[in-house]
């Protein structure tokens, strides 16, 4: 084993378990976002979501490489892709969705003060901040 435990990570259960919720937001944007044409909330979210499948498959294949400074950039980028798919899926957030879908700015940025809230309701203590 490495310095990092880099090798015991399981890479084809990860990439089984990503294939799996791949399929599962195709289902969903099928059957319940118009094929995916339809610009709903639920439309981003899946979007963002299959983003951050993507990212989170590079950041595998970067781990296993040993290329952690670009593991780490991507990793960023997967967070805050997640954040944002978070983040839409709360109620208040469907203007955001709109402006989203039309490329507008700022709205590809999550609002961590909007995410705070929803996670104390839930019992965790966020340490979120706006970058």
């Amino acid at each position: 084993m490495g310095t990092l435990g880099i090798e015991a990570v399981d890479y084809p259960a990860y990439l089984s378990y990503l294939k799996e919720s791949e399929a599962e937001l195709v289902r969903i944007g099928m059957t319940k976002c118009s094929r995916m044409q339809d610009q709903s909330q639920l439309s981003a979210v899946v979007f963002l979501l299959f983003r951050a499948a993507s990212l989170f498959r590079s950041v595998l294949t970067l781990l296993k490489s040993g290329q952690l400074d670009a593991c780490d950039a991507v990793r960023r980028a997967y967070l805050e892709t997640w954040f944002l798919a978070f983040e839409f899926r709360l109620q208040e957030s469907e203007p955001k969705t709109a402006l989203w879908h039309n490329g507008k700015s700022q709205s590809w940025k999550a609002n961590m003060q909007r995410l705070s809230p929803f996670l104390t309701s839930q019992g965790v203590e966020p340490k979120l901040k706006d970058d």
